[in-house]
């Protein structure tokens, strides 16, 4: 139990209502449909949540590899206040890459069991809109698109937070998609881009001159 929790609060998990919020308004929305289902809602929320955690420790991981975490806190020690450490866990020794590479395949393969029996239960279009969703996710920060690297972040999480989370969440719960949580969905995707704004804003001094050190490190690299 103590690992279980170890791995979900360095999962960030106080970013979860961010995907726990827009999967209750779609559940809200769809009670009532004459498919709609208590416990194929409820077990698609554990899905939702244990794919957002793995998707969140997979962020930490490429962002790991690539180095800027460390860059990060030596800008962090060297005076300049950051919103979040990342990987603080790895970098102080209390577990190793070998051991995120596990938890996110835990995560993950629990998300995975709860597709399978939602699929079971309901139409084959939520495992087309499960793989886009992990492709996306994992395409966040990780090779070879590393989307977030290139501008697309705010996109990928509007994306995944807003349509593709609630068309997925509607088809679980009803089997059924409306117009209206099809319009919903992307005011709540805009919603939670937003968020990442934020943050982006909390953290825009840090990441300047995180950003500087690694062209620094780069360049020292090609010239040696």
């Amino acid at each position: 139990m103590d690992k279980i929790r170890f791995w979900i609060s360095n999962a960030r998990a106080i970013a979860l209502p961010q995907s726990i919020l827009p999967s209750l308004l779609t559940i809200a929305m769809m009670v009532g449909m004459p498919q709609f289902s208590w416990w194929l809602s409820l077990l698609s929320l554990l899905g939702v949540v244990s794919a957002h955690l793995g998707m969140n420790l997979a962020d930490d991981y490429f962002d790991y590899q690539k180095d800027t975490t460390r860059i990060r806190r030596q800008v962090h020690e060297e005076g300049v206040k950051t919103h979040m450490e990342k990987c603080h866990y790895l970098t102080s020794g209390k577990a190793t890459t070998h051991d995120l590479a596990w938890a996110i395949f835990g995560f993950l393969v629990l998300a995975g069991i709860v597709g399978v029996i939602v699929l079971y239960n309901r139409t084959w279009h939520i495992a087309l809109i499960a793989i886009i969703g992990l492709l996306l996710g994992l395409s966040y920060s990780g090779g070879p698109l590393k989307l977030g690297y290139r501008g697309f972040g705010e996109f990928v999480i509007g994306i995944m937070f807003g349509p593709l989370l609630m068309i997925g969440m509607s088809l679980a719960s009803a089997n059924q998609l409306t117009p209206a949580l099809i319009v919903i969905s992307f005011a709540v995707g805009l919603f939670v881009v937003n968020i990442g704004y934020v943050h982006s804003v909390l953290d825009l001094r840090t990441d300047t001159l995180s950003s500087r050190k690694s062209f620094a490190v780069i360049l020292r690299s090609k010239i040696a």
